[in-house]
């Protein structure tokens, strides 16, 4: 299992997948775990990996993630997702729309959804699936919740918006009260990035910083920036609240010079990520690398990944600049590609990622 499956998933995989029976193919499954389980196998399957947290909060809305008496009534069986027949005829009459789509299916759950039957939906993932399907035919969701209200009201029969954002917003707000992560961001401040792109990053971090709990107890902090050699700017129990933090980040300057990103993530992995320096056990470690993908030395670069990944840190790559090095961020990111590595080039961009950042990291 991935690093990044131990810290999204692990608990509800655990109680579903490991049981005798995979609770995500079971006729009339139901549950949070259940739904966490599919949408966590779709993502990593790269089906659905920019979903916004839309199937979370759209099991929630249609079935109480199967807990509505309706959910398994006779002569319906769209299952937890609810997904009608006429949606789920949609997901067959436009294959060719969908090619990619089916094959991830086949190659990844042994599926052929052609020979999918509607009867099928009663099982979670294959409810799951259908929906993804529905919905990256409908042009796919938005990052803010209002939007995905929208887009619920005008694809999914005689619902109202509005009652999509209320219950979604009692979802979001069980999930993040409970978040307590170890968060270590990497940031490039050397010559291969402008002073604009710098500063971009800056705003990304002190945004993200801004929707966590910062005390001892919750979400701890730390910044590594380089550029022809790394620099600690502050551990994780160097800053205990919000204010102190973000003015910290704020104060880090713009430098210059080559792009030692090799030892920026060794430096994180072998000094941040130690109880020494405010790191916990029991406590999902995240590493955050902000770069353009340039690095004096790419093997090197590769090796310093491979061991943060080996420590059990899960590690996203957001890419800023204009000369991105896609194959760098590739391969600094915690597998798969599709849910840990991303690339920006203007700071709304950074914005919606921060969203997703965040919301992956606490809520799956």
């Amino acid at each position: 299992m991935s690093t990044s499956l131990k810290v999204c998933c692990f608990l509800a995989l655990l109680a579903v997948v490991c049981n005798a029976t995979d609770q995500t193919r079971q006729p009339g499954a139901i549950g949070s775990e259940v739904v966490d389980a599919v949408v966590n196998l779709l993502k990593v399957s790269c089906l659905c990996a920019d979903d916004k947290r839309f199937l979370v909060r759209l099991a929630y809305v249609q079935s109480h993630n199967g807990y509505d008496a309706k959910t398994f009534r006779d002569g319906y069986h769209g299952g937890i997702w609810q997904i009608d027949k006429n949606m789920f005829d949609e997901t067959h009459s436009n294959a060719g729309r969908l090619t990619n789509e089916y094959n991830i299916i086949r190659n990844q759950f042994g599926i052929d959804w052609s020979t999918v039957t509607w009867s099928d939906l009663r099982k979670p993932l294959y409810s799951g699936i259908s929906a993804a399907l529905y919905i990256i035919l409908h042009g796919g969701t938005e990052w803010r919740i209002e939007d995905q209200a929208h887009f619920y009201e005008l694809h999914f029969v005689n619902k109202a918006g509005n009652n999509f954002t209320n219950e979604a917003s009692i979802l979001d707000q069980g999930c993040f009260n409970n978040e307590k992560l170890d968060l270590a961001f990497i940031i490039n401040r050397s010559n291969s990035l402008s002073t604009d792109d710098f500063a971009r990053a800056k705003i990304f971090v002190r945004n993200v910083v801004s929707s966590f709990d910062i005390s001892p107890n919750k979400t701890r902090v730390a910044v590594v920036s380089y550029a022809s050699h790394a620099k600690t700017e502050f551990n994780l129990n160097r800053y205990n609240n919000k204010v102190d933090l973000e003015n910290a980040i704020s104060a880090i300057p713009f430098v210059g010079g080559s792009t030692a990103t090799s030892e920026a993530i060794y430096l994180a992995t072998n000094i941040i990520f130690t109880p020494g320096h405010g790191s916990r056990n029991n406590t999902p470690h995240i590493m955050v690398v902000i770069t353009d993908g340039d690095a004096n030395d790419e093997i090197d670069t590769r090796h310093a990944a491979e061991r943060a990944h080996r420590a059990g840190i899960t590690v996203y790559s957001i890419g800023v600049g204009s000369n991105i090095n896609k194959d760098t961020l590739n391969n600094i990111a915690s597998k798969p590609d599709c849910t840990h590595v991303f690339s920006v080039s203007s700071y709304s961009e950074i914005k919606a990622i921060k969203e997703n950042f965040q919301k992956s990291a606490v809520c799956g």
